[in-house]
């Protein structure tokens, strides 16, 4: 597998997986790129130096500490890829969890069973003060398998069980079709 260097990003950066298309791999790199072997063979020519080279970077090899920052960025696109409430498709990108907190903060302080509007991507879903309360409590229950997930992937890297982005890859998949 290579990486796909689109741009760098820095830890502060929350950037959402699918904004790279399906089939990528994130993996976090604290190494300057200089230090990633490219793959294929170098142009001949390359206009304005190495800078240029256009050849993508092979992904680094497995260690313990790549494979659980890699398991950390795991954990992140599983708690923002979304989950779905009674047909509702429910966004979980971090300002949508925050939205939705307050929806269900807000909520909090009226009977279950008042009518609420809530919006997302140009729709608008009649649901009740109860529904805001529970939709908020499945994406707190969602975010918190995931870090046990990741939990689960720190123990056994350093068990030596876990040694591959691709058993990383398996554990948060499995959680996904169960959930």
């Amino acid at each position: 597998m290579c990486l796909k260097a689109i741009n760098p990003h820095d830890d502060v950066q929350t950037i959402n997986a699918s904004s790279y298309g399906d089939g990528v791999r994130i993996i976090p790199w604290d190494q300057p790129l200089s230090a990633l072997e490219r793959v294929g063979p170098p142009p001949e020519y390359l206009p304005g130096g190495p800078r240029n080279d256009p050849r993508p970077y092979a992904q680094p090899t497995e260690t313990p500490d790549i494979l659980k920052l890699y398991a950390a960025q795991q954990r992140f696109n599983f708690n923002t890829s979304g989950l779905t409430y009674n047909s509702i498709p429910i966004k979980t990108d971090h300002a949508s969890q925050v939205h939705i907190g307050n929806l269900a903060q807000y909520a909090n302080t009226l009977p279950k069973g008042t009518p609420i509007n809530f919006t997302q991507d140009s729709v608008a879903y009649s649901i009740t003060a109860g529904d805001t309360i529970n939709i908020f409590n499945q994406i707190s229950a969602f975010n918190q398998h995931a870090r046990t997930i990741e939990a689960n992937c720190y123990a056994a890297i350093d068990t030596g069980t876990m040694t591959t982005y691709d058993q990383v890859d398996a554990a948060f998949a499995a959680a996904k079709q169960m959930g």
